[in-house]
């Protein structure tokens, strides 16, 4: 909680003051300047919190050259701590930071790549693309970092479900001085109080009035590949014999899972980023909650490859009775568990009784201790 509120203050921290300009004819300027610029470079940090409590920090370097008159028709290269995007002369490439591949799209994959660069935070949260795809209003002037700044907004969802409020805000803050975005919030509201808040920060922009020459090579230790579809993965069906492994937990102890044969196993495929798969282990961490005796567990962390600190730090603050396995990437391969959380009940004789995908909170009481 105490790094959500720092967030909460890096945003929120602001003086309204009176508004003695137009403010929707900065708008309009902030969009032109980028708009009349043939190349754009800027550096920006994505400060987002994840359920462990902690604040994620993506720092990304972005460079965009005009090559057109359409509001995307833009080469760029986009290099985050977690991958990026090239588009150079009709290529397009992925940088896969978990596989250290960079994945490049045919030409008969274009639907397909524009759907990959329009689902890209990077892409989507740039200055150049916000502020000519939303319809951004004027909120109020802001005081941030000493600055100056008008906050605009729009509203992204306004909705009822299953009887609660959901409501989100998207705003950016420009700088009247310097007619440039200098940041990004989303904030998220459930049942009318603030849920999440993500922020991104802009700055060192070059703009230039020459096109930038765009070259990319991979990075050191990269092996390139060409897109040829998404895999489809298959999880392990009811009755079929369930994978036996070795290997270590958080501890460093050794785990053998034929050791537990004659009891049920069950396998919660889990990711520390993942909000569900939180919710599922504070069912299971309740004081009334307890796994029936012939049951043992095991969390399997996937999705968090490279990350063995924040792993550690998440079961610090979030213990629980059983084993962890750290980057269990490669089981979760072997059982086709795809997405988080994925559980696996494995009966007596070692075979899949029963799969379930996503937060279950009817199938995780079955296995409560009646």
């Amino acid at each position: 909680m105490k790094n959500f509120t720092i967030l909460l203050v890096l945003f929120l921290f602001g003086i309204i003051s009176a508004c003695k300009e137009d403010p929707q004819a900065l708008l309009r300027e902030a969009t032109d300047k980028l708009k009349s610029s043939k190349s754009v470079q800027y550096q920006q940090t994505g400060l987002f919190p994840n359920p462990s409590g902690q604040i994620d920090t993506i720092n990304t370097v972005s460079t965009f050259v005009k090559k057109g008159l359409n509001a995307y028709d833009y080469d760029f290269v986009i290099k985050s701590d977690l991958g990026g995007l090239i588009q150079i002369d009709g290529e397009w490439k992925l940088i896969n930071q978990y596989t250290k591949q960079v994945v490049k799209y045919p030409e008969n994959r274009a639907e397909i790549w524009e759907t990959q660069k329009k689902s890209s935070p990077n892409f989507k949260h740039s200055p150049l693309v916000m502020l000519q795809e939303k319809d951004w209003v004027y909120l109020r002037d802001t005081v941030l970092n000493n600055n100056s700044l008008k906050n605009y907004f729009f509203v992204e969802n306004d909705k009822v479900v299953d009887g609660n409020k959901v409501y989100t805000e998207q705003h950016i803050f420009i700088n009247p001085q310097t007619k440039l975005v200098e940041r990004w919030a989303r904030l998220n509201y459930y049942k009318n109080k603030l849920s999440q808040i993500r922020i991104v920060i802009y700055s060192n922009y070059i703009l230039s009035s020459t096109p930038e020459k765009l070259t990319f090579t991979n990075p050191p230790g990269y092996t390139s590949t060409v897109y040829t579809g998404k895999k489809v993965i298959k999880h392990l069906e009811v009755g079929q014999e369930a994978p036996f492994f070795k290997i270590d937990d958080l501890q460093n102890k050794e785990i053998d899972l034929e050791d537990y044969r004659g009891k049920k196993i069950l396998l919660n495929f889990s990711s520390v980023g993942c909000g569900y798969c939180k919710d599922a282990l504070q069912l299971m961490n309740a004081n009334d909650y307890k796994l029936a005796d012939n049951i043992q567990a095991f969390y399997l962390s996937i999705q968090d490859q490279n990350q063995l600190d924040k792993v550690k730090y998440y079961f610090e603050k979030m213990p629980i009775s059983y084993p962890v396995i750290p980057e269990a990437d490669k089981i979760a391969e072997l059982y086709g568990a795809a997405s988080t959380p994925n559980f696996f009940l494995i009966d007596e004789e070692g075979l899949i009784e029963k799969v379930v995908i996503g937060f279950d909170k009817d199938f995780l009481m079955t296995l409560a201790e009646n």
